[in-house]
């Protein structure tokens, strides 16, 4: 079930909002229009930066976003040093940063992430050095460096920790899920649990306590001869937490993971109902990852039914919309149709979809592998720069040459 869960591990990362707080824009320009001290103006250039970083809309009107959340951080900074204020310039360095981050240039997020934690650490903030060492933690996983990331999220939870406060749910999560990666899913349920108890306490958000019912929905599924009935309790809770929210996007992979562990419990008639529910739910907002992997998941509960005219059908559907959604959507119809075939005795059928199947598996492998390799060479290349050596110039073309072997 790993495939429908990448949009929640996405916005467990960082929320961001759809479009800019104008009115709080217009807010903070009027302060900068106003007689006040350097440092106040220049928390108010931060606070537009941040406005404009946090947005999640199309690429190009994006980008312009990120062009003006420099322009501000480095009016920030112009002031801050004018008037010697070290928090002001942390926190513009926090935005170039995450503007670079976001923009894949994860080594230059990483120099400016570390100069904004050392001038937070130094302005006494234990809120903003908090989600600074998030902030590192997130950076250092793009660039898979997970030893390095986990050292960022455990400081900053010693320091959440210290202060009672309701961050760590966030740090704890993403622990979870960097271990669940690692094939640690005793550990990866032992964190979620801790983020879900701190999301239930008054104060708690909400929005991530039903993620972290899907989560742990996630990880107790893959265990489902023991953890099925705990499984469908965590789909069934995140289920009622979106409903309530109307966060449809999730209410309706809640009711897939929660349709799924309904079939695999011997209620198959009620799981794949609650699977159509879903479907209505991702064709009303128009979500074709959503709907793909939901006829996916009806496949395979029609398979297990040894329904496999209505399994074709559905795999169908899914076939049709995967060869628009990339090859990993593909690689996992493929593969469902492979074990379709399988059981129903369709032993040439299930021959061809199965070397389509490894086909593209290979490639997306080879593809992740390349992937590492080329960040694994950045951050060689970032700790040489530190240290003030030359790149070794045989070793470079001895990376060209394993690349290429790689295609």
């Amino acid at each position: 079930m790993k495939t429908i869960f990448v949009l929640l591990i996405a916005l467990a990362v960082q929320a961001q909002a759809a479009e800019p707080n104008l009115r709080k824009i217009d807010s903070l320009q009027n302060v900068l229009k106003n007689d006040v001290p350097d440092s106040v103006r220049a928390d108010a250039y931060f606070q537009i930066a941040d406005e404009y970083w946090n947005v999640i809309e199309d690429k190009a009107r994006q980008e312009a976003n990120f062009t003006r959340a420099m322009q501000y951080a480095n009016q920030c900074i112009t002031l801050s040093e004018k008037c010697n204020y070290r928090q002001g310039v942390g926190d513009a360095y926090y935005i170039i940063s995450g503007v670079h981050d976001d923009r894949g240039k994860h080594i230059e997020a990483l120099e400016w992430g570390k100069k904004a934690l050392q001038y937070r650490i130094e302005s006494g903030d234990e809120k903003k050095v908090i989600k600074v060492l998030f902030h590192l933690g997130i950076i250092c996983g793009n660039l898979r460096d997970t030893e390095q990331q986990l050292q960022y999220y455990f400081d900053g939870l010693i320091r959440e920790e210290r202060l009672g406060g309701v961050e760590a749910a966030g740090i704890y999560h993403n622990v979870g899920m960097i271990y669940d990666a690692a094939g640690k899913r005793k550990e990866a349920i032992t964190y979620t649990k801790k983020a879900l108890i701190i999301n239930e306490k008054p104060g708690g958000n909400k929005n991530w306590l039903g993620i972290n019912c899907l989560m742990l929905g996630h990880y107790l599924s893959n265990n489902v001869e023991i953890y099925n009935d705990e499984a469908l309790k965590y789909f069934d809770r995140g289920r009622e937490i979106f409903l309530s929210l109307g966060y449809k996007e999730q209410f309706g992979m809640a009711l897939v993971g929660l349709g799924i562990m309904l079939s695999h419990s011997g209620k198959h008639r009620e799981g794949v109902d609650t699977m159509h529910k879903a479907l209505a739910v991702f064709r009303e907002i128009q979500n074709k990852n959503g709907i793909a992997w939901t006829y996916n998941c009806l496949g395979l509960c029609y398979t297990r039914q040894k329904k496999y005219r209505e399994a074709a059908v559905s795999l169908d559907s899914c076939l049709q919309l995967c060869k628009e959604l990339g090859p990993i959507a593909m690689r996992n119809v493929y593969q469902r149709l492979y074990q379709l075939d399988s059981t129903s005795g369709n032993t040439a059928s299930a021959y061809t979809h199965y070397r389509l199947y490894i086909n593209l598996r290979d490639s997306i492998n080879n593809t992740e592998s390349l992937q590492a390799l080329a960040k694994h060479q950045l951050r060689s290349e970032y700790s040489k720069k530190k240290s003030g050596k030359k790149p070794n110039r045989k070793r470079k073309k001895h990376y060209k040459r394993l690349s290429a072997t790689l295609f």
